[in-house]
């Protein structure tokens, strides 16, 4: 799959030459505070990244106006139950001016459009105002809750689990 291109925002596949921005990502404490996962995660690492993403995942680095602005995934991509889940990370520098919203459109116009996925979950710490706001404008439904399922900064955190759906997506206009 090659580039997904409107205007200045681009998605593009990751390729080698990503490594050093998604372990910066993946590091950056905005993320990780706000994440299911717990840093650091390791450039050695990034050798093994690279070959799941062939198999169970789908990369994409965000450009605005070529400079890397973020990333959005899908991972455990399941193509025999046609689901998957979804994850985007954006640099502070990009925050808060609608691009996660533009790139995610974007990315599930693709999606939907031509890949056989039915429906694409996300998980996220349920206190994640921003990233609730940004799923729920994108159409995501919640699924279910799961109290004190993590333990970071020191105290117990709910999790929400919230799934889009084809049939709903296509039917919007999104």
């Amino acid at each position: 799959m090659g580039l997904i291109v409107i205007g200045d925002l681009v998605l593009r596949p990751l390729s080698r030459g990503d490594e050093e921005f998604i372990v910066v990502m993946r590091n950056r404490p905005e993320v990780y505070e706000n994440s299911l996962y717990d840093p650091p995660f390791y450039d050695f690492a990034m050798k093994a990244f690279f070959e799941e993403s062939v198999h169970r995942r789908m990369d994409f680095i965000i450009e605005m106006r070529l400079d890397r602005a973020g990333w959005i995934y899908l991972e455990e991509v399941d193509y025999r139950h046609q689901r998957a889940g979804f994850g985007i990370a954006l640099l502070p520098s990009y925050e808060g001016r609608g691009i996660a919203y533009a790139a995610s459109k974007l990315f599930f116009d693709y999606v939907f459009h031509h890949l056989p996925i039915h429906k694409v979950h996300a998980q996220l710490l349920a206190d994640s105002q921003r990233a609730l706001k940004l799923y729920r404008k994108l159409g995501f439904v919640e699924e279910g809750r799961f109290s004190r399922e993590l333990y970071k900064g020191g105290r117990w955190r709910d999790v929400l689990r919230l799934a889009l759906f084809k049939d709903a997506w296509l039917s919007t206009g999104r």
